[in-house]
């Protein structure tokens, strides 16, 4: 458990420290997809599900508005899949939304909290990491550490939460999502890259009033790259990962890191700091992260949107 435990952090760490969003970790909005698509057989669902999170990286040109677009506005995207015969894969992505997807109860109104869970969970868990993050901030000279700290930690909190919500829905609630969701990836369509660009490249150019042929490549090139990220987070929770993933230093050694690019110092997280980090993010979802999950299935299995395009798709395999 620790070992993918760990794995799994350090891959979004590596990747997205400090992180903006708080939303579902990409396993968790698979597992809600596949409760949801009972009967779709095509696994691009699943790809799909995850897929709203593709402008992942801050440093991509316009993210906050394509990272917003992809979260909000899926009607255009759901008629051009129609048109490339990718309705499982659309229907995934329906699904993540934030309007009143799966995402509007981790971001805004949880099932079984007044706000969004994953952000009800992040500020339970941020007080406690803060002050070992102010600590190696202090030890590191860096001043201003206490204010520092508090954006470190919220931060750090949320990726640790859907972390460990992915983790557990592995480890409890569908032991073959790991592995199903790799097998989405890996066969996901070469086709998706155009379908993004197709359905936000028009806007993200405006936006950044570059020629629309620059923004299709921004975005085929952002969704390519989340595409590899994908398949090694798939690895990572399906087992599949024949290395040695003993990484509570590892884990440390690349926290540092981004602390140190963040501050300019040598901020310095033991190992067993992290692993108590780790642990925490557990302690704050175990009793009741699945009763969420279930309620938002629920939640979502009664909306129309869902509904209808389910049937739809049944209806035309």
């Amino acid at each position: 458990m620790k070992k993918i435990f760990c794995c799994a952090f350090l891959l979004i760490l590596i990747t997205s420290f400090p992180e903006k969003g708080l939303a579902w970790g990409s396993l968790t909005h698979a597992y809600i997809a596949k409760q949801l698509g009972k009967g779709i057989t095509d696994p691009q669902m699943l790809y799909g599900a995850a897929a709203p999170d593709f402008f992942y990286d801050l440093n991509y040109p316009g993210y906050n508005y394509l990272s917003k677009q992809a979260h909000t506005s899926i009607a255009n995207l759901k008629a051009k899949a129609r048109e490339a015969n990718m309705d499982a894969f659309a229907f995934g992505f329906i699904s993540h939304n934030e309007k009143w997807g799966a995402d509007y109860t981790a971001h805004k109104k949880g099932r079984t909290t007044k706000k969004g869970y994953v952000v009800t969970k992040s500020s339970l868990l941020t007080p406690k990491l803060l002050f070992h993050l102010q600590a190696a901030l202090d030890e590191a000279g860096v001043p201003y550490s206490f204010f520092l700290a508090r954006t470190l930690a919220s931060n750090l909190a949320h990726k640790l939460i859907e972390t460990a919500i992915d983790l557990q829905i592995r480890l409890h609630e569908d032991t073959s999502i790991g592995l199903d969701f790799l097998n989405s990836v890996q066969s996901a369509s070469d086709n998706i890259p155009d379908l993004l660009a197709d359905t936000y490249g028009y806007g993200l150019s405006k936006q950044l009033r570059i020629p629309k042929e620059d923004a299709a490549r921004i975005i085929t090139e952002a969704e390519l790259d989340f595409r590899k990220l994908m398949v090694r987070y798939g690895e990572l929770l399906s087992g599949k990962d024949p290395a040695d993933l003993q990484m509570w230093e590892e884990g440390a050694a690349l926290l540092s890191t981004a602390l140190k690019n963040i501050t300019g110092k040598d901020v310095v997280i033991q190992p067993e700091v992290m692993e108590e980090f780790l642990n925490l993010a557990t302690q704050e979802i175990e009793a009741d992260y699945a009763k969420e999950i279930s309620a938002t299935v629920s939640y979502l299995k009664k909306r129309k949107e869902i509904n209808s395009y389910l049937k739809t798709i049944l209806r035309n395999r």
